[in-house]
């Protein structure tokens, strides 16, 4: 069985990597929100309406939200006949002069297609540590915590975006489609390719389909026009013991640095690993042979301050490199870095951060 939102989420994180994907458009996710996160699926249950204290911002964000997976193709067309229909929000008489169709060449295949309006936000994060006595309460209600410590996967949402419409459709077959029927200006308002008018919104008056699909729309019927913007993605913070994760995208244990030779590399580097922790300071040492690599595992999250220095031996003079990352809990999302290194000798060496460099 195909997990949408799961999909979904992999889809988003290729531009947005510390978004969670809300693909069924469920509308408990509000900034503020109390509750829990499947890591496997990303799905969220309420638990509190809201986080006591908390104060929002909104910010206005208007943009276009377009994703499609690689066998999804969009075709824009004449529809077989052209009638006409009344704007529902204004009255104003349309031409239904536009269809648009969504084929779908494989199972799973997915296309987003959102008119996004604001983004919802947490003023500061302190509040999280401010209430987290609360927090852990509420966590060992739904066996998440333990002895006022909180376990991943239970936390805040932190940050919506909103879309005052849009679609969801995937396709559950190898082969399907999806059509919508209407203005040519109201579909794509609807779809957030063309800026709203006064005059007219973003509907359609009918829609079809082949084969069997997964499909979330807004608004969800014909020839009616959104009454309220709908959330379709969202951040959330978690929590390891008393430590925020202020962006959680899935589980950690601990923390991993790679350190990689590129294959075809001469050089040898000395690398050093040091980082502080509550029980003080940590140091690991390694040598990375050209075309080979280290890991340095099990940094544990309680690690700030970490330096990763890398000296290049086979040059006269050396060739010396330094890393650093004060706050790794917020700074490497994933809980991973990946370091590349390359030169052949007698030319010049280089090291790139996977993650950050690209």
């Amino acid at each position: 069985m195909i997990n949408w939102n799961k999909q979904f989420t992999a889809l988003v994180r290729e531009t947005r990597p510390t978004c969670w994907g809300n693909w069924g458009l469920n509308g408990h996710i509000q900034a503020g929100a109390v509750g829990i996160v499947d890591p496997k699926t990303g799905d969220f249950k309420l638990v509190c309406d809201q986080l006591p204290g908390v104060e929002l911002i909104e910010v206005v964000n208007s943009q276009t939200w377009e994703m499609r997976t690689s066998k999804v193709k969009k075709t824009e067309m004449k529809p077989e006949a052209s009638l006409s229909f009344k704007d529902p929000r204004t009255g104003i008489e349309l031409k239904a002069d536009s269809k648009i169709q969504w084929t779908f060449g494989s199972s799973g295949s997915m296309a987003s297609e959102f008119a996004v309006v604001k983004e919802v936000r947490i003023n500061n994060l302190t509040t999280l540590n401010k209430q987290f006595k609360w927090l852990a309460e509420q966590a060992g209600h739904v066996g998440l915590g333990n002895k006022g410590r909180i376990s991943q996967s239970f936390g805040v949402i932190t940050s919506v975006i909103y879309a005052t419409s849009g679609m969801n459709v995937g396709s559950k077959d190898k082969s399907s489609s999806f059509s919508m029927t209407g203005n040519a200006k109201a579909l794509n308002t609807l779809l957030g390719s063309m800026a709203p008018e006064a005059s007219i919104s973003g509907s359609f008056t009918n829609s079809s389909e082949e084969n069997s699909l997964d499909k979330h729309i807004w608004p969800a019927q014909a020839n009616t026009a959104s009454s309220a913007p709908i959330p379709i993605a969202y951040t959330f913070s978690s929590f390891e013991g008393d430590l925020i994760i202020p962006n959680w995208v899935n589980t950690l244990g601990s923390f991993e640095l790679e350190v990689n030779s590129k294959i075809g590399s001469t050089y040898t580097s000395k690398v050093a690993l040091r980082y502080d922790t509550p029980s003080g300071p940590k140091e690991e040492k390694g040598l990375v042979v050209g075309g080979q690599s280290q890991t340095f595992a099990a940094i544990p999250l309680t690690a700030t301050n970490i330096v990763l220095e890398v000296k290049f031996v086979d040059l006269t003079d050396g060739t010396y490199y330094s890393k650093k990352w004060d706050t790794p809990l917020g700074q490497w999302i994933s809980g991973k870095r990946r370091i590349e290194l390359s030169g052949v000798w007698p030319f010049k060496t280089g090291l790139k951060v996977a993650e950050e460099d690209n």
